[in-house]
Protein backbone atom coordinates (compact mmCIF):
# COMPACT_ATOMS: atom_id res chain seq x y z
CA UNK A 1 0.00 0.00 0.00
CA UNK A 2 1.46 3.29 -1.04
CA UNK A 3 2.03 5.94 1.81
CA UNK A 4 0.58 10.07 1.00
CA UNK A 5 3.63 12.16 0.92
CA UNK A 6 4.27 15.61 -1.06
CA UNK A 7 6.47 15.02 -4.06
CA UNK A 8 6.22 18.26 -6.33
CA UNK A 9 5.87 17.73 -10.12
CA UNK A 10 6.11 20.13 -13.14
CA UNK A 11 3.58 21.34 -15.26
CA UNK A 12 5.53 19.19 -18.05
CA UNK A 13 5.88 16.28 -16.35
CA UNK A 14 2.09 16.15 -15.12
CA UNK A 15 1.06 17.17 -18.75
CA UNK A 16 3.08 13.44 -19.93
CA UNK A 17 1.41 11.66 -16.94
CA UNK A 18 -2.39 12.68 -18.10
CA UNK A 19 -1.54 11.89 -22.10
CA UNK A 20 -0.24 8.34 -20.63
CA UNK A 21 -3.53 8.26 -18.53
CA UNK A 22 -5.91 9.15 -21.21
CA UNK A 23 -3.93 6.79 -24.20
CA UNK A 24 -3.57 3.72 -21.57
CA UNK A 25 -7.44 4.04 -20.81
CA UNK A 26 -8.79 4.36 -24.24
CA UNK A 27 -6.91 1.57 -25.29
CA UNK A 28 -8.18 -0.38 -22.57
CA UNK A 29 -12.01 -0.29 -23.77
CA UNK A 30 -10.98 -2.09 -26.69
CA UNK A 31 -10.71 -5.30 -24.88
CA UNK A 32 -13.61 -4.21 -21.90
CA UNK A 33 -16.37 -3.09 -24.12
CA UNK A 34 -18.37 -5.00 -26.79
CA UNK A 35 -18.36 -2.64 -30.46
CA UNK A 36 -21.94 -1.81 -30.01
CA UNK A 37 -23.58 1.20 -31.40
CA UNK A 38 -23.26 3.62 -28.60
CA UNK A 39 -19.55 2.56 -27.39
CA UNK A 40 -18.57 2.94 -31.26
CA UNK A 41 -20.17 6.52 -31.38
CA UNK A 42 -18.54 7.69 -28.43
CA UNK A 43 -15.21 6.11 -29.54
CA UNK A 44 -15.46 8.26 -33.46
CA UNK A 45 -16.26 11.26 -30.95
CA UNK A 46 -12.81 10.72 -28.88
CA UNK A 47 -11.26 9.93 -31.82
CA UNK A 48 -12.08 13.69 -33.08
CA UNK A 49 -9.75 15.04 -30.01
CA UNK A 50 -6.74 16.59 -31.83
CA UNK A 51 -5.04 15.30 -28.75
CA UNK A 52 -5.46 12.13 -29.43
CA UNK A 53 -4.75 11.63 -32.76
CA UNK A 54 -1.77 13.74 -32.52
CA UNK A 55 -0.16 11.35 -29.90
CA UNK A 56 -1.84 8.49 -31.70
CA UNK A 57 -1.85 9.12 -35.58
CA UNK A 58 -3.45 5.59 -36.48
CA UNK A 59 -6.68 6.67 -34.30
CA UNK A 60 -7.76 8.66 -37.16
CA UNK A 61 -7.60 5.44 -39.51
CA UNK A 62 -9.63 3.96 -37.09
CA UNK A 63 -12.57 6.65 -37.28
CA UNK A 64 -13.71 4.81 -40.87
CA UNK A 65 -14.51 1.47 -39.02
CA UNK A 66 -16.36 2.44 -35.83
CA UNK A 67 -19.96 0.88 -37.52
CA UNK A 68 -21.61 -1.95 -35.79
CA UNK A 69 -22.36 -4.63 -37.06
CA UNK A 70 -22.65 -8.43 -36.55
CA UNK A 71 -19.24 -9.30 -37.96
CA UNK A 72 -17.89 -7.06 -35.43
CA UNK A 73 -19.34 -8.50 -32.69
CA UNK A 74 -18.23 -11.98 -33.74
CA UNK A 75 -15.04 -11.07 -34.12
CA UNK A 76 -14.96 -9.75 -30.62
CA UNK A 77 -16.33 -12.48 -29.07
CA UNK A 78 -14.17 -15.00 -30.85
CA UNK A 79 -11.40 -12.77 -30.38
CA UNK A 80 -11.24 -12.48 -26.44
CA UNK A 81 -13.97 -14.68 -24.76
CA UNK A 82 -12.43 -17.92 -25.17
CA UNK A 83 -15.07 -20.04 -25.75
CA UNK A 84 -13.78 -22.88 -26.86
CA UNK A 85 -10.68 -24.22 -28.03
CA UNK A 86 -9.81 -23.63 -32.10
CA UNK A 87 -11.95 -20.95 -31.82
CA UNK A 88 -9.91 -17.97 -32.16
CA UNK A 89 -6.74 -17.69 -30.06
CA UNK A 90 -6.88 -17.79 -26.30
CA UNK A 91 -8.00 -14.33 -24.61
CA UNK A 92 -6.22 -12.38 -23.77
CA UNK A 93 -4.39 -13.06 -19.98
CA UNK A 94 -0.86 -12.68 -19.84
CA UNK A 95 -0.74 -15.81 -18.14
CA UNK A 96 -2.24 -17.73 -20.94
CA UNK A 97 0.47 -15.88 -23.15
CA UNK A 98 3.80 -16.39 -21.07
CA UNK A 99 4.88 -19.77 -20.13
CA UNK A 100 1.98 -22.07 -18.83
CA UNK A 101 4.51 -23.07 -16.10
CA UNK A 102 4.33 -19.14 -14.85
CA UNK A 103 0.69 -19.33 -14.77
CA UNK A 104 0.34 -18.63 -10.57
CA UNK A 105 3.07 -16.41 -10.52
CA UNK A 106 1.84 -13.94 -13.36
CA UNK A 107 -1.41 -13.64 -11.50
CA UNK A 108 0.38 -13.14 -7.99
CA UNK A 109 2.83 -10.48 -9.24
CA UNK A 110 -0.24 -8.52 -11.34
CA UNK A 111 -2.24 -9.25 -8.40
CA UNK A 112 0.51 -7.67 -5.90
CA UNK A 113 1.15 -4.35 -7.75
CA UNK A 114 -2.84 -3.77 -7.75
CA UNK A 115 -2.43 -3.65 -4.25
CA UNK A 116 0.59 -1.71 -3.62
CA UNK A 117 -0.95 1.08 -5.57
CA UNK A 118 -3.89 0.74 -3.20
CA UNK A 119 -6.52 -0.69 -5.41
CA UNK A 120 -6.59 -4.23 -3.64
CA UNK A 121 -8.34 -6.80 -5.99
CA UNK A 122 -8.72 -5.06 -9.15
CA UNK A 123 -10.87 -6.56 -11.79
CA UNK A 124 -13.27 -5.72 -14.56
CA UNK A 125 -16.67 -7.60 -15.67
CA UNK A 126 -15.50 -10.51 -14.11
CA UNK A 127 -12.32 -10.44 -15.86
CA UNK A 128 -8.98 -11.97 -14.23
CA UNK A 129 -6.30 -9.63 -12.96
CA UNK A 130 -4.59 -10.58 -16.20
CA UNK A 131 -6.35 -9.52 -18.57
CA UNK A 132 -5.18 -7.05 -21.06
CA UNK A 133 -7.81 -4.85 -20.43
CA UNK A 134 -7.28 -5.06 -16.66
CA UNK A 135 -3.40 -4.57 -16.78
CA UNK A 136 -4.30 -1.24 -19.55
CA UNK A 137 -6.66 0.45 -17.11
CA UNK A 138 -4.38 -0.16 -14.04
CA UNK A 139 -1.60 1.57 -15.69
CA UNK A 140 -3.94 4.70 -16.61
CA UNK A 141 -5.45 4.90 -13.30
CA UNK A 142 -1.60 4.98 -11.93
CA UNK A 143 -0.46 8.02 -14.03
CA UNK A 144 -3.61 9.47 -13.18
CA UNK A 145 -3.06 9.00 -9.77
CA UNK A 146 0.43 10.42 -10.14
CA UNK A 147 -1.29 13.87 -11.24
CA UNK A 148 -4.05 14.11 -8.81
CA UNK A 149 -2.49 14.64 -5.81
CA UNK A 150 1.07 14.70 -6.39
CA UNK A 151 1.60 12.40 -3.12
CA UNK A 152 4.12 9.52 -3.58
CA UNK A 153 5.44 10.60 -7.29
CA UNK A 154 8.27 8.61 -7.24
CA UNK A 155 6.62 5.66 -5.51
CA UNK A 156 4.25 5.35 -7.73
CA UNK A 157 6.05 6.21 -10.70
CA UNK A 158 8.23 3.09 -9.70
CA UNK A 159 5.43 0.90 -9.47
CA UNK A 160 4.19 1.83 -13.10
CA UNK A 161 7.75 1.51 -14.58
CA UNK A 162 8.37 -2.13 -12.92
CA UNK A 163 4.74 -3.35 -13.96
CA UNK A 164 4.88 -2.29 -17.27
CA UNK A 165 8.85 -3.29 -17.79
CA UNK A 166 7.65 -6.83 -16.20
CA UNK A 167 3.91 -7.16 -17.47
CA UNK A 168 2.74 -4.80 -19.98
CA UNK A 169 5.89 -4.98 -22.28
CA UNK A 170 6.51 -8.27 -22.12
CA UNK A 171 3.51 -10.01 -23.34
CA UNK A 172 1.12 -7.20 -25.17
CA UNK A 173 3.10 -6.30 -27.88
CA UNK A 174 3.78 -10.06 -29.47
CA UNK A 175 -0.04 -11.00 -28.17
CA UNK A 176 -0.34 -7.53 -30.28
CA UNK A 177 0.92 -9.04 -33.50
CA UNK A 178 -1.13 -12.55 -32.97
CA UNK A 179 -4.14 -10.37 -32.70
CA UNK A 180 -3.40 -8.56 -36.06
CA UNK A 181 -2.73 -12.03 -37.60
CA UNK A 182 -5.68 -13.59 -36.40
CA UNK A 183 -8.47 -10.95 -36.44
CA UNK A 184 -11.14 -11.31 -39.08
CA UNK A 185 -12.25 -7.59 -39.13
CA UNK A 186 -10.40 -4.41 -40.06
CA UNK A 187 -11.30 -2.95 -37.03
CA UNK A 188 -9.49 -5.00 -34.92
CA UNK A 189 -6.57 -5.57 -36.78
CA UNK A 190 -6.22 -1.82 -36.83
CA UNK A 191 -6.50 -1.68 -32.85
CA UNK A 192 -3.53 -4.28 -32.72
CA UNK A 193 -1.39 -1.47 -34.29
CA UNK A 194 -2.99 0.77 -32.52
CA UNK A 195 -2.00 -0.88 -28.99
CA UNK A 196 1.47 -1.69 -30.55
CA UNK A 197 1.89 2.39 -31.19
CA UNK A 198 0.76 3.30 -27.69
CA UNK A 199 3.47 1.14 -26.19
CA UNK A 200 6.26 2.29 -28.53
CA UNK A 201 5.19 5.70 -27.54
CA UNK A 202 5.39 5.07 -24.21
CA UNK A 203 7.91 3.10 -23.68
CA UNK A 204 10.25 5.79 -23.83
CA UNK A 205 8.19 7.64 -21.43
Amino acid sequence: MVSWQHQPISTDQADVDKGCSKLYWFCSNFFLIQPMSNFLNHLQQQIKQANITASMPLMGELSGLCYSNEALLIDYTRLFAGLKAGYGPPPPYESLHCSPYRREDVITSVSAAYAAAGFGNLQYQGCPPDHIGTELRFMAMLYGMLISDKEQYNQLLKIATDFKQQHILVWIPSYCDLLEQVAQTPFYRQVARIVKQLLSHISSV
